[in-house]
C-alpha cells in the first residue's frame, strides 16, 4: 500500500478550549485510509505548561472552514494520493464537522510532544465507508501555534 503524509503548522482559536479540527483526511468511497501516525508539537516562542486534549475522530461531515492541505508521498516514485486532506488555515478557526464516533482520545502537556504510532499493520486507525479521519484539539491557551502532522495509508 502507498503511505503519504499531511503536515499543518497553524494558530488556535482566539478563544482557549476551542475545539478546532487541524488536518481532516477525506478518500473516495472505494477507498479505506489506515491512518499510521499522528504527531502533535507546540513550537511558540514563550512556553506554556497547558494541557491540550487530541482527539481523533470518524466524521461524516467536515468542518466548513478548512482549506486544501498538501499530501505528500512517502515513496517519491509511488501513485498519488486518491484522498484529499483539508487543513487548518493559519489563524482561521476550522470548525468541527459531523463527528461519528472517537477512535483515540489524549491529553498532553504543551511543553511536550504528542506522537501515536502503529505498533503493527493491525494497530491501525481505519476511516469508515464516505467518512473523514479527522484530527482535533482543543487547547487551553489563546492563540496556540502548533504543528500537526499525520501519515496513512490507502
Amino acid at each position: 500500500m502507498a503511505q503519504y503524509t499531511s503536515v499543518v503548522n497553524a494558530t488556535s482559536h482566539a478563544t482557549l478550549n476551542t475545539e478546532e479540527s487541524w488536518i481532516e483526511i477525506l478518500p473516495p468511497s472505494a477507498v479505506s485510509v489506515l491512518l499510521k501516525r499522528v504527531r502533535v508539537s507546540f513550537p511558540f516562542t514563550t512556553v506554556s505548561d497547558v494541557p491540550c486534549e487530541i482527539r481523533v475522530v470518524r466524521s461524516s461531515a467536515g468542518g466548513a472552514t478548512g482549506t486544501s492541505g498538501t499530501i505528500t508521498e512517502r515513496r517519491p516514485n509511488g501513485p498519488a494520493s486518491v484522498s484529499t486532506s483539508t487543513i487548518k488555515n493559519g489563524t482561521s478557526a476550522f470548525t468541527v464537522g459531523t463527528v461519528v464516533d472517537t477512535v483515540m482520545r489524549a491529553t498532553v502537556n504543551t511543553r511536550g510532544v504528542f506522537e501515536w504510532v502503529a505498533r503493527d499493520e493491525r494497530d491501525i486507525i481505519e476511516s469508515g465507508t464516505n467518512q473523514r479521519v479527522c484530527i482535533l484539539l482543543k487547547i487551553n491557551v489563546a492563540s496556540c501555534v502548533t504543528d500537526v502532522e499525520c501519515d496513512w495509508e490507502e
